[in-house]
């Protein structure tokens, strides 16, 4: 492989989409490879669309790999209401963004309210530490819960915990993680 081409990635980098090639310039040719390797690209949802085409490099043992992607929508946001018997009218907005300043980073952050209490949620990962095929992941929340007639006592509860995933298989990953979580109960009765 003399040389590899990436077309149409207008907000993914170049490096995110090389990660998930098992072979770079100087490599041999493997189809196979390629094969794998385009089924890794589609398999990040990044893309509408993964063309991969090869022509023939400036010696007849060398070949050009040309790698087009469509981009799609990797963000989302969601509004939520309802009604609950214990908690009252309660709603949530999220935002979610999969593919993080183009870096294949995950954000997601929460915002919820109830009759009953708050809660604020938050979560980010790194599909690749360190340049390793190895995830580190940080999840944050603050919850609060007031004390009603249906909750004998109010809680309030800071914590976080830090998330790491070691590849297993190629399709399997162990999850190790270890975290903090501080909660305070408030008896307004006392």
């Amino acid at each position: 492989v003399e040389r590899i081409n990436i077309t149409g990635n207008t907000k993914t980098r170049d490096f995110v989409i090389r990660r998930e090639l098992n072979f770079a310039e100087g490599d041999p040719f493997s189809r196979a490879m390629i094969t794998q390797g385009k089924a890794n690209i589609e398999g990040l949802g990044f893309f509408s669309k993964v063309d991969v085409g090869v022509e023939q490099g400036s010696a007849p043992d060398k070949i050009i790999l040309n790698i087009n992607v469509t981009e799609q929508s990797t963000g989302d946001y969601g509004v939520s209401a309802g009604y609950d018997s214990a908690s009252g009218i309660l709603g949530e907005l999220s935002i979610t963004e999969r593919n993080f300043l183009g870096r294949g980073q995950y954000v997601k952050a929460s915002l919820g309210a109830s009759q009953t209490g708050k809660s604020f949620d938050f979560s980010f990962t790194e599909p690749y530490f360190m340049g390793l095929k190895v995830s580190a992941g940080i999840d944050a929340y603050h919850h609060i819960v007031d004390e009603t007639t249906a909750n004998i006592y109010g809680t309030t509860s800071t914590g976080a915990q830090l998330r790491f995933g070691l590849p297993v298989t190629r399709d399997v990953t162990a999850q190790v993680f270890t975290g903090l979580d501080q909660t305070v109960i408030a008896d307004g009765k006392a």
